[in-house]
């Protein structure tokens, strides 16, 4: 289990780690709303992670065990981390859990962000893709399903905000770039 913990324990290591290196928020979603994402997520990482919140029916195997495909999860989980680690450290002082603005915000379009919009959210998103794969039961299924929507919904907030206060340079930025996919073409 060691191959799937390992690469979430290091994101949430680096994540508190560098989050004291941010500039202060300018503006930034209500503590209400901040609250009930967290809240939606730490119930899904507790399905994904603590099986005995669950039952029988989703601990069992969405698709039959295969070391190929498990080995292939892993891969992609450490390649997920990594991408979104890499963004995380590429947004630098930039970076929000919140929905937010920072003090002198500017687009950041380099690095990951030349392509996708929100590349820490696609790294979280391919990791649980391969954490799915990896342990291959229904929990991990739904953990996705559910971090997907709760990533898309911030997504579209954070693109609201900073249309807002970053106007055309920000909307320039969107019609180069894919919110979590790069646009092809």
């Amino acid at each position: 289990m060691n191959a799937i913990n390992t690469p979430w324990l290091i994101l949430i290591v680096y994540w508190v780690i560098s989050a004291f290196r941010v500039r202060k928020n300018k503006k930034a979603e209500p503590v209400a709303s901040r609250l009930a994402i967290s809240l939606v997520v730490i119930g899904a990482i507790e399905l994904l992670f603590r099986s005995r919140f669950s039952s029988d029916m989703l601990r069992d195997s969405f698709m039959p065990y295969s070391p190929t495909v498990r080995y292939f999860g892993i891969f992609l989980l450490w390649g997920g981390v990594a991408f979104a680690i890499w963004a995380r450290y590429h947004i630098g002082e930039y970076w929000s859990a919140r929905v937010a603005v920072k003090e002198d915000h500017r687009v950041i379009d380099s690095g990951p962000y030349a392509h996708v919009r929100h590349p820490i959210y696609s790294g979280i998103l391919l990791g649980l893709i391969g954490t799915a794969l990896a342990v291959g039961n229904w929990r991990a299924v739904i953990t996705f399903v559910v971090i997907l929507i709760v990533l898309i919904l911030k997504a579209l907030a954070e693109e609201k905000l900073l249309t807002e206060q970053l106007g055309s340079a920000y909307v320039e930025y969107k019609k180069r770039t894919g919110m979590l996919i790069p646009r092809l073409g």
